[in-house]
């Protein structure tokens, strides 16, 4: 079971993000709107073929 973290009320949009913001992990990078297969694609042209990168998520979940 997935467990949900709430960020509580917020009076604005910014107070609303911002707890969401700082909860990112490192390099976390944009988000990316597309299939699994599409954001294999999209990691193998633009990442560099290097296993020791680190803070990099390459999953396509």
């Amino acid at each position: 079971m997935e467990v949900v973290e709430s960020v509580g009320p917020a009076a604005t949009a910014q107070q609303a993000v911002t707890p969401v913001v700082d909860r990112l992990p490192p390099n976390c990078g944009p988000a990316f709107v597309g299939t699994r297969e599409e954001r294999g694609a999209h990691d193998v042209a633009i990442l560099p073929a290097n296993p020791e990168i680190t803070g990099t998520n390459r999953s396509t979940s």
